[in-house]
């Protein structure tokens, strides 16, 4: 966990590996290794590696919500929304409170193609978390593909507010200014 906090990877990888391989310590902390290696594959932009340790993860402690939660988006990102969808509607049948359960589950509902899924479970999770800044790009961008540029600008402004990540940023502002509610740059 130091390493991972010192933004060492690569050191963070090893040591939670030696943790699964070598069976160390009781289900809980090797459910949190698997966690974080999940983690670690879905910064290096391997989905499906990032897919197989949270699967783990969630065998060894389908009590924790973020589990679940980075297993819904780790399947969206591998490209697999409908398991993501199936993976997320199980977990908020039992974490219903867990705004980014919410909000994953509006991304997944997005990339099928159900906007009003999205738009309902966005709702949602900025009733539980206005904070959530990933909730509010998401419905700006679920909205400017609706055709609400009002309601798209409006949460635009809000994600702003919110201090969002530059590449999370970025990638909402790309979506809104292709889908002209923002001017072209």
């Amino acid at each position: 966990m130091v390493f991972l906090r010192q933004g060492d990877d690569p050191h963070a990888a090893l040591h939670f590996t030696q943790v699964v391989q070598r069976d160390l310590g009781d289900s809980s902390l090797r459910a949190i290794a698997h966690y974080n290696l999940g983690d670690i594959n879905l910064r290096a932009g391997a989905a499906g590696s990032a897919v197989s340790e949270l699967e783990a993860a969630v065998r060894l402690d389908p009590s924790t919500p973020q589990y679940r939660n980075n297993l819904g988006f780790a399947l969206i990102k591998a490209g697999r929304a409908g398991e993501a969808r199936a993976v997320l509607d199980r977990a908020l049948a039992t974490f219903p409170g867990y705004a980014a359960l919410h909000k994953n589950a509006a991304l997944a509902a997005f990339q099928s193609g159900d906007a009003a899924r999205a738009r309902s479970e966005l709702d949602r999770a900025i009733t539980l978390d206005p904070g959530l800044a990933s909730a509010r790009g998401l419905r700006a961008r679920v909205r400017a593909a609706a055709g609400d540029r009002a309601g798209a600008l409006a949460d635009w402004r809000e994600f702003l507010k919110l201090g969002p990540e530059a590449d999370e940023r970025a990638e909402v502002e790309r979506d809104l200014r292709a889908r002209g509610v923002l001017p072209k740059s």
